[in-house]
């Protein structure tokens, strides 16, 4: 099967493939994209990739962990030697390798505005050869009330993508859903929201920002004062 694409991204061939996984068939969907934008996506999405090297050529591949899709590129020397160099001197060195640390914990916090506290949290490091693995964390308002709820997403706010400085690069909820569905209430009994259980699948790289928006839920109310959100993350590097 072979299609092609032209949603934002030139050139992208569709194909089946089969890999075996333990012992068991499992079928992928490759979806090939032309160097810079397989870079481009790797980084938006945190993905780790590998490479097979052979004469003035690279094979790259990097798996999805959210479904049965891999996403592929390749470089020759002789066809693209800027794209082949860009490969070797910044992004080789990250290929082929997934180590994980013990994940430590990092904390923030920030006084609402107009009903909304807005935290952002940098990924330290050297973007794009460091990243960071993290594995979750807690929220929480001084004053809670039942319909306190929170968005996180990843942002550019330094524009290392090139996609404009402040860019959302991923977000930790559907923003197709309607916009009452969108983020996490807080829950009113514990008064402290809890997000687990990413199982080292979001990788994060430097430099760039997790976002965090805690929204008030009386923030409309009449002698509505404001309040200070607190978070602890844990996130480890790679």
């Amino acid at each position: 099967m072979r299609q092609v694409y032209n949603k934002g991204i030139t050139d992208v061939n569709i194909r089946s493939a089969e890999t075996n996984v333990s012992l068991k068939t499992k079928q992928y969907m490759e979806i090939y994209l032309p160097y810079l934008n397989f870079i481009s996506l790797v980084i938006s999405k945190g993905l780790t990739f590998i490479y097979e090297q052979s004469t003035q050529y690279y094979a790259l591949k990097a798996y999805n962990p959210d479904g049965n899709i891999y996403y592929s590129s390749d470089i020759d020397a002789n066809t693209d030697p800027t794209g082949y160099a860009n490969f070797e001197s910044t992004y080789k060195s990250q290929a082929n390798k997934s180590i994980y640390t013990v994940p430590k914990p990092i904390s923030e916090k920030a006084t609402s505005e107009s009903g909304v506290a807005t935290i952002l949290l940098k990924v330290p490091g050297t973007f794009p050869t460091e990243r960071r693995w993290l594995e979750g964390g807690t929220g929480w308002f001084e004053r809670k009330h039942p319909d306190d709820f929170v968005k996180v997403l990843c942002t550019d706010e330094e524009n290392k993508l090139g996609y404009g400085a402040g860019a959302p690069i991923q977000r930790f909820y559907d923003e197709q859903a309607s916009e009452s569905q969108q983020g996490w209430y807080i829950p009113y009994h514990t008064g402290i929201l809890e997000i687990k259980g990413f199982d080292r699948l979001m990788e994060l790289y430097s430099e760039l920002f997790i976002k965090i928006l805690a929204y008030k839920g009386d923030r409309n109310d009449e002698g509505f004062t404001e309040d200070t959100f607190r978070v602890n993350l844990f996130w480890g590097k790679i």
